[in-house]
C-alpha cells in the first residue's frame, strides 16, 4: 500500500493528481460535501473523455450549507455515464464527507482502488489554489479481484450513503 499527500502547490496541484487518475480509471465514485461551476468547469474535458470511452461513474454531493450551485450540477447531468445523487442534509446532521475512488487500471499492473480522502469539494479554489490536504492510497485489488480491506470500507460507507434515505436523484 502506498499513500501519499497531495497538496495545491505552484508545480503540481490537486487537480492534475485528478487528471492522471481520471485519465486511467475505468471506474469512479465522487462524494463531496459542494460542487462548484468553478470545479466542473475543469473537469468537463476529462469528463467528456469518460464520456466517449463509457468509463462508469457516481458523484454523490450535498445541500449542506446551500453551497453546491444547481447549474453545477445541470452541467454534470449533461454526461450518459454519470449517476448523479444529493444527499439532503438535516438540521441535526451534516455532511462534510470528500472522497475521489477510482478504479485504475495499467499496462503490465494488477488492478488498484486509487483512493483520496481530505479536504477538497469539487471547486476551482480546492482543485488548484486553496491550502488543502489530500491523502492518496492505492489499494490492489486481493486475488479473487475484490478489493483489500481499506478499499472495501470506504467503498462500502460510499454505497450506504449511495442507498441512504437522505439521498435524492
Amino acid at each position: 500500500m502506498e499513500k501519499q499527500l497531495v497538496t495545491n502547490e505552484i508545480n503540481k496541484n490537486f487537480l492534475l493528481t485528478l487528471t492522471e487518475n481520471f485519465s486511467r480509471c475505468t471506474e469512479f465514485k465522487i462524494c463531496v460535501s459542494f460542487i462548484r461551476i468553478s470545479g466542473v468547469q475543469l473537469l468537463m474535458d476529462l469528463l467528456a473523455d469518460l464520456n466517449k470511452k463509457g468509463v462508469h461513474g457516481q458523484i454523490l454531493a450535498s445541500t449542506y450549507m446551500n453551497v453546491t450551485q444547481p447549474k453545477a450540477l445541470e452541467m454534470l447531468n449533461y454526461f450518459d455515464n454519470i449517476q448523479l445523487k444529493i444527499f439532503t442534509s438535516t438540521h441535526d446532521q451534516g455532511f462534510h464527507a470528500k472522497g475521489y475512488l477510482f478504479l485504475n487500471s495499467e499496462e503490465n499492473t494488477k488492478e488498484k482502488w486509487t483512493i483520496i480522502i481530505g479536504s477538497s469539494n469539487i471547486s476551482g479554489a480546492a482543485f488548484k489554489k486553496n491550502v488543502e490536504w489530500n491523502v492518496i492510497n492505492n489499494e490492489e485489488l486481493l486475488e479473487n479481484k475484490e478489493p483489500g480491506l481499506f478499499a472495501k470500507s470506504v467503498l462500502d460507507e460510499f454505497n450506504e450513503l449511495w442507498k441512504s434515505p437522505y439521498e435524492a436523484e
